[in-house]
Protein backbone atom coordinates (compact mmCIF):
# COMPACT_ATOMS: atom_id res chain seq x y z
CA UNK A 1 0.00 0.00 0.00
CA UNK A 2 1.72 3.25 -0.81
CA UNK A 3 0.26 6.46 0.67
CA UNK A 4 0.14 9.86 -0.83
CA UNK A 5 -1.45 13.23 -0.59
CA UNK A 6 -4.26 14.22 -2.78
CA UNK A 7 -6.85 16.80 -3.67
CA UNK A 8 -9.90 16.62 -2.45
CA UNK A 9 -11.74 16.39 -5.88
CA UNK A 10 -8.89 13.73 -6.64
CA UNK A 11 -9.41 10.98 -3.51
CA UNK A 12 -8.70 7.74 -4.56
CA UNK A 13 -8.62 4.36 -2.41
CA UNK A 14 -7.02 0.68 -0.19
CA UNK A 15 -7.74 -0.65 2.58
CA UNK A 16 -5.99 2.00 2.12
CA UNK A 17 -4.04 2.86 -0.61
CA UNK A 18 -1.98 6.00 -2.26
CA UNK A 19 -2.18 8.29 -5.23
CA UNK A 20 -0.40 9.69 -7.94
CA UNK A 21 -1.25 12.15 -10.75
CA UNK A 22 -2.52 8.96 -12.90
CA UNK A 23 -4.76 7.47 -9.85
CA UNK A 24 -6.76 11.10 -9.91
CA UNK A 25 -10.16 10.22 -10.48
CA UNK A 26 -11.27 11.33 -14.36
CA UNK A 27 -13.17 10.44 -17.42
CA UNK A 28 -11.74 8.10 -19.78
CA UNK A 29 -10.05 10.92 -21.07
CA UNK A 30 -8.63 11.85 -18.57
CA UNK A 31 -10.72 14.83 -17.50
CA UNK A 32 -12.15 14.94 -14.46
CA UNK A 33 -15.49 13.97 -13.83
CA UNK A 34 -18.85 16.05 -13.80
CA UNK A 35 -21.67 13.87 -13.49
CA UNK A 36 -23.80 15.33 -10.40
CA UNK A 37 -26.10 13.81 -8.29
CA UNK A 38 -27.95 14.06 -5.36
CA UNK A 39 -27.53 11.31 -2.57
CA UNK A 40 -27.25 12.98 1.40
CA UNK A 41 -27.79 15.31 3.88
CA UNK A 42 -24.43 17.01 4.08
CA UNK A 43 -24.62 20.52 5.33
CA UNK A 44 -22.07 19.63 8.18
CA UNK A 45 -19.06 17.79 7.92
CA UNK A 46 -19.68 14.33 9.44
CA UNK A 47 -16.97 12.43 12.29
CA UNK A 48 -14.78 9.54 10.69
CA UNK A 49 -15.82 6.45 12.67
CA UNK A 50 -15.76 2.76 12.98
CA UNK A 51 -17.51 1.36 9.75
CA UNK A 52 -18.17 5.15 8.17
CA UNK A 53 -18.00 9.06 7.84
CA UNK A 54 -21.19 10.01 9.19
CA UNK A 55 -23.86 8.28 7.56
CA UNK A 56 -22.39 6.95 4.66
CA UNK A 57 -21.48 3.33 6.08
CA UNK A 58 -19.25 0.47 4.53
CA UNK A 59 -21.33 -2.52 3.32
CA UNK A 60 -23.97 -0.51 2.52
CA UNK A 61 -24.87 1.20 -0.53
CA UNK A 62 -24.57 4.49 -2.39
CA UNK A 63 -28.49 4.50 -2.60
CA UNK A 64 -28.40 3.79 0.78
CA UNK A 65 -26.99 7.04 1.78
CA UNK A 66 -29.22 10.30 2.15
CA UNK A 67 -30.33 12.03 -0.53
CA UNK A 68 -29.17 15.29 -0.84
CA UNK A 69 -25.27 15.23 -0.94
CA UNK A 70 -23.84 16.41 -4.02
CA UNK A 71 -21.81 13.42 -5.48
CA UNK A 72 -20.75 12.26 -8.83
CA UNK A 73 -19.35 8.62 -10.17
CA UNK A 74 -15.92 8.15 -10.88
CA UNK A 75 -13.25 5.77 -11.73
CA UNK A 76 -9.53 5.69 -10.86
CA UNK A 77 -6.30 3.48 -11.01
CA UNK A 78 -4.99 2.19 -7.58
CA UNK A 79 -1.86 -0.22 -7.47
CA UNK A 80 -2.46 -0.98 -11.35
CA UNK A 81 -6.06 -1.50 -11.10
CA UNK A 82 -9.16 0.27 -12.31
CA UNK A 83 -11.45 1.42 -9.39
CA UNK A 84 -15.02 2.57 -9.45
CA UNK A 85 -16.25 5.38 -7.14
CA UNK A 86 -18.96 8.10 -6.16
CA UNK A 87 -17.39 11.42 -4.79
CA UNK A 88 -19.61 12.48 -1.80
CA UNK A 89 -19.32 16.22 -0.92
CA UNK A 90 -20.38 17.33 2.57
CA UNK A 91 -20.29 21.68 3.10
CA UNK A 92 -17.73 21.36 0.03
CA UNK A 93 -15.40 18.57 1.30
CA UNK A 94 -14.93 15.54 0.06
CA UNK A 95 -14.80 11.87 0.70
CA UNK A 96 -14.41 9.00 -1.96
CA UNK A 97 -17.12 6.00 -1.59
CA UNK A 98 -15.01 3.01 -3.53
CA UNK A 99 -17.95 0.98 -4.89
CA UNK A 100 -18.63 -1.88 -7.16
CA UNK A 101 -19.21 -0.28 -9.99
CA UNK A 102 -22.78 0.67 -10.20
CA UNK A 103 -24.55 3.67 -8.82
CA UNK A 104 -26.12 1.50 -6.14
CA UNK A 105 -23.13 -0.06 -5.84
CA UNK A 106 -22.11 -1.54 -2.39
CA UNK A 107 -19.43 0.63 -0.42
CA UNK A 108 -16.41 -1.46 -0.19
CA UNK A 109 -14.36 1.27 1.86
CA UNK A 110 -14.44 5.10 2.61
CA UNK A 111 -11.27 7.32 1.35
CA UNK A 112 -10.05 10.47 3.15
CA UNK A 113 -7.80 13.42 1.96
CA UNK A 114 -10.08 15.68 3.11
CA UNK A 115 -8.39 17.81 6.42
CA UNK A 116 -11.61 18.33 7.32
CA UNK A 117 -13.07 15.24 8.47
CA UNK A 118 -11.51 13.64 11.85
CA UNK A 119 -12.10 11.34 14.46
CA UNK A 120 -14.42 12.21 17.27
CA UNK A 121 -10.33 12.79 19.10
CA UNK A 122 -10.14 15.60 16.70
CA UNK A 123 -7.65 13.62 14.87
CA UNK A 124 -7.23 13.07 11.02
CA UNK A 125 -5.05 14.43 7.38
CA UNK A 126 -2.62 16.48 8.80
CA UNK A 127 -2.49 14.96 12.37
CA UNK A 128 0.65 13.58 13.25
CA UNK A 129 1.40 9.65 14.99
CA UNK A 130 2.02 11.20 18.20
CA UNK A 131 -1.20 13.01 18.01
CA UNK A 132 -2.56 9.95 17.64
CA UNK A 133 -0.66 8.11 20.25
CA UNK A 134 -1.95 10.30 22.75
CA UNK A 135 -5.13 10.16 21.76
CA UNK A 136 -5.88 6.48 21.48
CA UNK A 137 -2.98 5.36 23.70
CA UNK A 138 -1.42 2.66 21.14
CA UNK A 139 -0.78 3.18 17.71
CA UNK A 140 -0.22 -0.09 15.45
CA UNK A 141 2.33 0.18 12.56
CA UNK A 142 1.70 -1.41 9.21
CA UNK A 143 3.51 -1.60 6.33
CA UNK A 144 1.94 -1.79 2.89
CA UNK A 145 2.65 -2.83 -0.67
CA UNK A 146 4.57 0.78 -1.26
CA UNK A 147 4.04 3.14 2.05
CA UNK A 148 3.50 2.92 6.07
CA UNK A 149 0.78 3.10 7.96
CA UNK A 150 -1.03 2.95 11.37
CA UNK A 151 -3.86 1.65 13.14
CA UNK A 152 -5.18 2.65 16.77
CA UNK A 153 -6.75 0.99 19.77
CA UNK A 154 -10.50 2.13 19.56
CA UNK A 155 -11.02 2.88 15.87
CA UNK A 156 -11.77 -1.27 14.17
CA UNK A 157 -11.70 -1.09 10.55
CA UNK A 158 -9.89 2.83 10.26
CA UNK A 159 -6.02 2.91 9.39
CA UNK A 160 -4.56 6.51 8.64
CA UNK A 161 -1.62 6.83 5.70
CA UNK A 162 1.18 8.55 6.68
CA UNK A 163 4.01 9.87 5.28
CA UNK A 164 6.96 7.55 6.19
CA UNK A 165 9.91 6.16 4.48
CA UNK A 166 10.15 3.00 6.66
CA UNK A 167 7.71 0.61 8.06
CA UNK A 168 7.78 2.65 11.41
CA UNK A 169 6.66 5.56 11.60
CA UNK A 170 8.18 7.84 13.86
CA UNK A 171 5.81 10.11 16.34
CA UNK A 172 6.68 12.97 13.64
CA UNK A 173 5.15 11.87 11.12
CA UNK A 174 1.60 13.36 9.37
CA UNK A 175 -1.38 11.05 7.95
CA UNK A 176 -1.83 11.48 4.19
CA UNK A 177 -5.43 10.05 4.10
CA UNK A 178 -7.54 7.76 6.16
CA UNK A 179 -9.42 4.99 4.96
CA UNK A 180 -12.34 3.33 6.75
CA UNK A 181 -13.26 -0.30 5.95
CA UNK A 182 -14.91 -2.88 7.23
CA UNK A 183 -13.68 -4.08 11.19
CA UNK A 184 -12.14 -7.55 11.56
CA UNK A 185 -10.36 -7.62 8.00
CA UNK A 186 -7.40 -6.82 9.45
CA UNK A 187 -5.62 -6.90 13.27
CA UNK A 188 -7.15 -3.03 13.50
CA UNK A 189 -9.69 -4.42 15.90
CA UNK A 190 -6.47 -6.23 17.59
CA UNK A 191 -4.10 -3.36 18.57
CA UNK A 192 -2.75 -3.20 21.33
CA UNK A 193 -4.68 -6.32 22.33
Amino acid sequence: MRFGLVTALALAATACAGRDAASRPADSAGAPTTVAAKIGACWGIPTIGEGGVGGVRVSRTIASAARTCTAHDTTFTLEGMTETGTVIRYAGHAVLAVTTGSRAGQISRLIVTDPAFRTAASLGVGSTVGELRRAYGVVCPFAGESGAGVRVRGLAGVSFGVRSTGPTPPDTAHVSEVCIYEPGLDAGDRCGA
